[in-house]
C-alpha cells in the first residue's frame, strides 16, 4: 500500500497512489499506531506519529489584543495549549503607525506580510516589506515595524517558542 505525503500549510495529508490506501493522518490513535508499526524503511511510517490531542485555533471569534498602533490576535501559544512549542498570530499595524522598538529574548520571530506594506527596522538595517515578503528576526535583535501608505499592514507572526517574551526598548505598548 503506497501513499503520498503532502505538506500543505501546516496540514499533513496522506493521499493514495493506488486504490486501497488506508493509512490516513488522523487524531484516532489506532490509525496512527498501525502506521507506526510499519517497516522501518517505510518513510511514511516515520512521518506519521501518534496524536493523542490536537489543538486548533480560528481567527474568527478570536479576541484581538488592542494597542495604540493596531492589534494582535493570538491563534496558538502555550496559554491556549500548554504543549504548544510555537506561537502563531495575526497582527495589524494601522496606516502610518508603528509598534515600539523591542526584542524577544527567548525566541526568533518570523513575519509574513499578507497585505499592505511596512518599513521594518532590524538592528541597524531598514527594509521595506510588501505583500508576500517574509522576514526572520533573530532572538535578541531590536526591531519594530511601521505601516507605509494609506492602508494597514497585516501579517502572520510566528515565534519558535510557545511562551514568547518581549522587552520594550522604547515607550509604547507591546
Amino acid at each position: 500500500m503506497k501513499c503520498t505525503m503532502i505538506l500543505t500549510g501546516c496540514l499533513l495529508l496522506a493521499l493514495p497512489l493506488a486504490s486501497g490506501c488506508s493509512n490516513a493522518i488522523s487524531a484516532d490513535k489506532s490509525t496512527t499506531d498501525a502506521a507506526a508499526t510499519a517497516d522501518d524503511d517505510d518513510w511514511q511510517a516515520k512521518v506519521i506519529h501518534s496524536v493523542a490531542e490536537v489543538s486548533t485555533g480560528k481567527l474568527k471569534g478570536t479576541e484581538k489584543v488592542e494597542f495604540d498602533w493596531g492589534w494582535i490576535a493570538w491563534l496558538m501559544n502555550s496559554e491556549i495549549d500548554p504543549d504548544a512549542t510555537m506561537t502563531y498570530g495575526i497582527v495589524r499595524i494601522e496606516a502610518g503607525m508603528s509598534n515600539p522598538l523591542h526584542i524577544h529574548p527567548n525566541c526568533e520571530e518570523y513575519l509574513y506580510v499578507t497585505s499592505g506594506s511596512c518599513e521594518h527596522v532590524l538592528a541597524d538595517k531598514t527594509v521595506v516589506l510588501k505583500e508576500g515578503d517574509v522576514i526572520r528576526i533573530p532572538k535578541n535583535v531590536p526591531h519594530k515595524a511601521k505601516a507605509l501608505g494609506d492602508e494597514p499592514c497585516d501579517a502572520v507572526i510566528v515565534y519558535d517558542s510557545g511562551a514568547r517574551k518581549i522587552i520594550l526598548l522604547e515607550e509604547g505598548q507591546e
